[in-house]
């Protein structure tokens, strides 16, 4: 999982306007237990893509696992 945060930060890096890479690296940190950061990340690609269901979608589970289900 390291090597796969890397080439993501790696990807954010040279080119931070590509909404996916976020939900990808989100995927990352929340699969970690890093929920805040995946959250931050699914934030920033629906501040990049509004239309972006899976980023809701992400985002939603990453709050649910503080319990928090609104």
């Amino acid at each position: 999982m390291d090597k796969a945060l890397d080439a993501f930060n790696k990807a954010i890096e040279l080119d931070s306007t590509v909404a996916n890479n976020y939900i990808i690296r989100g995927n990352a940190y929340d699969s970690l237990g890093n929920h805040n950061k995946a959250i931050a990340d699914y934030d920033k690609a629906i501040e990049l893509n509004a239309e972006f269901a899976l980023a809701y979608y992400n985002r939603g589970l990453a709050y649910s696992a503080f319990g928090n289900h609104n």
